[in-house]
This record gives C-alpha cells, sequence and structure tokens, in this order.
C-alpha cells in the first residue's frame, strides 16, 4: 500500500511541475497576436469572444444592466428587465456559438457556464477583467461590483498557475518522498528481520 501511495504522490507532484511550468511558458505569448499556440488562444479569446455580444445593442446580443452611470453606450442601462444581464453567463443564447471554436471543448451550455464562473470567482476576488489588456467592466462577475484594477493575465500566471497549482505540485512530490523514505526504512527492517531469522536457523545446524 505505501509502495503504491508513494509512486502516486510523486508522479501526481512532478506531472503538476511540469506542466505548470509548460503552461507558464506557454502564456508568456498569450499576448502575442501572432501567437498561434492554442493555451494562448484560449487566454485571447476569453475575453474577445464575449465582446461580439456582451454590453452591446439588444440587437445584436445582450444589454447590461448598470446600476450608476460609470458605463455608459448604446450597450448599457439603468432599467432592468428581464433581457438584460450583470455578466455574460446570463447572455446564454449567444453563449454556445461564441465558444463552439474555443480551445476548451464543452459538453453542453452548462460546461461553458461553469468555466465562465470559475474566472467570476477570479474577476471577483483580485479585481481583475481582461487579460492583454485591462477592460473598464467585468465580463464573468457581476458587472455593478465597481471597477477592474488590473488585467488578470498576472494573476493567472503567477499566483494560481506557479503559485498554487505548482505549490500543489511540491506538496504532492514532499508527500511522495517521505512515503518513499518511509517505505525504504520498512523494507530495509524486514530485511534485516529476515536475515537475522535465516542466520539464527544457520547457527542451529
Amino acid at each position: 500500500m505505501v509502495t503504491l501511495s508513494f509512486v502516486v504522490f510523486l508522479a501526481a507532484g512532478i506531472g503538476l511541475i511540469v506542466i505548470t511550468s509548460i503552461v507558464a511558458d506557454e502564456m508568456e505569448t498569450a499576448c502575442d497576436s501572432t501567437s498561434e499556440n492554442s493555451i494562448s488562444e484560449s487566454f485571447r479569446e476569453l475575453y474577445t469572444n464575449s465582446d461580439s455580444f456582451y454590453c452591446v445593442s439588444s440587437i445584436s446580443g445582450c444589454e447590461c444592466y448598470v446600476n450608476s452611470t460609470r458605463l455608459s453606450g448604446t450597450g448599457y442601462t439603468m432599467v432592468n428587465s428581464s433581457s438584460t444581464v450583470t455578466k455574460v453567463q446570463q447572455c446564454t443564447s449567444y453563449l454556445e456559438s461564441a465558444y463552439a471554436d474555443y480551445g476548451v471543448d464543452f459538453s453542453d451550455i452548462n460546461d461553458i457556464i461553469e468555466y465562465l464562473d470559475y474566472f467570476g470567482e477570479i474577476e471577483k476576488d483580485y479585481k481583475c477583467s481582461g487579460m492583454c489588456t485591462i477592460k473598464n467592466k467585468y465580463y464573468f462577475s457581476d458587472i455593478n461590483i465597481g471597477a477592474p484594477e488590473k488585467t488578470c493575465f498576472d494573476v493567472i500566471k503567477d499566483d494560481l498557475i506557479l503559485g498554487d497549482v505548482r505549490n500543489y505540485g511540491i506538496g504532492y512530490t514532499v508527500s511522495g518522498s517521505i512515503l518513499f523514505i518511509i517505505f525504504f526504512i520498512q523494507y530495509g527492517l524486514c530485511c534485516r528481520k529476515n536475515m537475522n531469522a535465516r542466520q539464527g536457523q544457520t547457527k542451529q545446524f
């Protein structure tokens, strides 16, 4: 059991560390419009895909309901109705077509909403919006929580990928190493015990 555990922990830990390094390297080109790698495109298109239907005229997409005059234009209204939205996920009629060719293979609209909700939590917690340039509004969290203070690029790259996720990888690796040491000690004690038993039997002859 210990043998299997340390193998699993080490594999998971090393795997996470390698993956985070690869993703972080790929993200370096996320704001380069000429880059064609899938990770870069996914991060760029996260916001640009929504621009076509979010906070635009009701003829082209969904109007945004705002409770202040901070935002204005044809895509914003201070009148709340069944057709207005406060975040991208509420504009359900346009989600599937907008993210049909996105870098993530969504099984249905609920998958899209769940995926965007995750980025909504990032926006809300870190007060960020936009990937390469800061946006004037929140996309995946409530548009009325205030004005974004920064882009989400550094948050995702440094705090989440190279921070939280890599730390999980380091933790798994350390745990696997400890389990390996325990296994090695147990194996050594077991072998020594068996060797002593055999030596005792030899002396009896």
